[in-house]
């Protein structure tokens, strides 16, 4: 085990969804045997988080996290334009639906330190990324992933190991690098599409017009609840690569300082991933720096080089927050030759 001390970047998130407890629709993949319920303590990532100091990263020696599991049959990585990885807690797993030409559903659960493959939607659409498709109900336990290019929205309860259908959207699908987020104080499941934002309702099993006038368009945002400030965060994105904006449970949108550099799941292979302890967001480039933003006091800090600050290396990180052990999960799949895990307890920098 690693452990190197980095200094990282605060702000604050906010992203949700609300999750679809009744599916009107049987979804096209298999269900599997449903998973195990958590061990609460005694585990190696809960003993890891515990020994680390503010500011320190710690690698997380686990067990079958393949090539064979991270790549396609025409060897693409299903890692890549996408920071959207989740964290179930109710059954302590980290999800992760991938894409590229095919999608791979894989976990890693904590009561056993191993990561197993799911089973994966259907589709015919050979053409995208994973983008800001995922997100979690962590009180129910329900992963959603939107079908890459459709309107099409997969349920997976962590529970039972089986999938299902939301309604389609209500409107006229276009576009791919899209996002979905779980806002859980709205209980719902928020789409993101042309400057508006979706919100589907299980208790009513449909959607409805949620917001109107967001300032940045989706494609290549950066879109994450934030279980802290219990908002949704928006930054970057394809064209608007550096607003940043929050959007509250009753639909009020702020607009913030905007980003120092530009931000998105292009080509800079942007990570964001909020601190459940002090709300700031973490943003790593891959090819520049890492930043930190705290939503309260709207501010960035440029922390320095990713590559001095952050044992990041391979590139296309997924994320996510772990509320209950105080740090962030950062997992790294992108390339053939290796894959890490990495916990990050957070330190807000020195003002």
């Amino acid at each position: 085990m690693r452990i190197l001390a980095a200094v990282l970047l605060g702000m604050v998130f906010t992203g949700g969804l609300a999750l679809a407890a009744q599916a009107p629709q049987s979804a096209p993949a298999s269900s599997s045997a449903a998973p195990e319920a958590p061990a609460q303590a005694n585990t190696e990532l809960a003993r890891l988080a515990a020994t680390l100091k503010p500011g320190q990263w710690a690698e997380l020696n686990t067990q079958g996290f393949t090539k064979e599991m991270t790549q396609t049959s025409k060897t693409y990585s299903i890692f890549g334009w996408s920071d959207d990885g989740t964290w179930d807690p109710v059954t302590e797993q980290f999800l992760f639906m991938g894409f590229r030409q095919e999608y791979k559903f894989i976990a890693y659960r904590a009561s056993t330190n191993t990561w197993q493959s799911y089973p994966a939607i259907e589709c015919k659409q050979t053409f995208g990324h994973p983008y800001g498709n995922n997100a979690v109900d962590p009180a129910n336990g329900i992963f959603y992933t939107l079908e890459c290019g459709t309107d099409r929205i997969h349920a997976f309860d962590t529970r039972k190991g089986s999938w299902s259908a939301l309604p389609p959207v209500p409107f006229k699908h276009q576009g791919l690098a899209l996002s979905i987020e779980y806002f859980p104080e709205k209980k719902a499941l928020i789409f993101l599409y042309h400057h508006q934002a979706y919100a589907y309702d299980p208790a009513s099993n449909k959607w409805t017009e949620w917001v109107k006038n967001i300032p940045s368009k989706p494609d290549h945002v950066l879109f994450h609840y934030n279980p802290k400030h219990k908002c949704l965060l928006l930054i970057g994105g394809k064209k608007d690569n550096c607003l940043v904006s929050v959007i509250d449970a009753q639909g009020n949108i702020a607009a913030k300082k905007n980003a120092p550099v530009e931000i998105g799941m292009g080509s800079a292979y942007n990570t964001a991933v909020p601190d459940p302890v002090t709300g700031d967001a973490i943003v790593c480039s891959m090819k520049d720096d890492t930043y930190a933003y705290d939503l309260v006091a709207d501010e960035w800090h440029n922390l320095g080089k990713t590559a001095e600050v952050t044992p990041l290396r391979l590139g296309c990180p997924i994320g996510a927050a772990l509320p209950k052990y105080g740090v962030t999960m950062w997992v790294e799949g992108y390339t053939a030759s290796a894959r890490h895990v990495w916990l990050y307890r957070h330190q807000r920098p020195a003002k």
